[in-house]
């Protein structure tokens, strides 16, 4: 088969390729994250349980860690007088609730495709000139088996 034949089918698959991968990511391209590797943690050492003690132990009688002097009792201070309430000034009446004015009709939903950021018409007119190429190529591709 001669170069000039599969060109124009070439060129039909890259761009038909290239449109295929507009809308989402080529995943056999993309490697995969590394995964994170665990160690495991070292054996931490358990303790011994120690003994109980069997008795608890008993104060002495003759404890010498308290001060066994009197205290001196602490000096009443000045009192503080009682302050006066204050009078109530005057209530507020309360307002009247305003009336609604206008309701909002709800809006009709639109359905629309997504934005993919990029101008409208590149993507179809890249398709429509894929197709176009593609059919060229077989029909190039048919003649030339003849």
């Amino acid at each position: 088969m001669h170069a000039r034949h599969l060109a124009p089918i070439l060129a039909a698959a890259l761009i038909f390729g290239g449109i295929a991968g507009l809308g989402a990511p080529v995943a056999w391209a993309q490697e995969p994250p590394p995964r994170p590797t665990l160690t495991p943690a070292p054996p931490t050492a358990t303790p011994e349980p120690t003994a109980a003690p069997t008795s608890t132990p008993r104060p002495s009688r003759d404890d010498d860690n308290d001060d066994d002097r009197p205290t001196a009792t602490p000096e009443p201070t000045a009192t503080v007088a009682p302050t006066a309430t204050p009078e109530p000034t005057a209530t507020v009446a309360p307002t009247a609730t305003p009336e609604p004015t206008a309701t909002v009709a709800p809006t009709p939903v639109v359905a629309r495709l997504p934005d993919t950021g990029g101008s409208g018409g590149a993507p179809w007119l890249l398709a429509a000139l894929g197709a176009l190429m593609l059919a060229t190529g077989i029909g190039v591709l048919r003649r030339s088996m003849r």
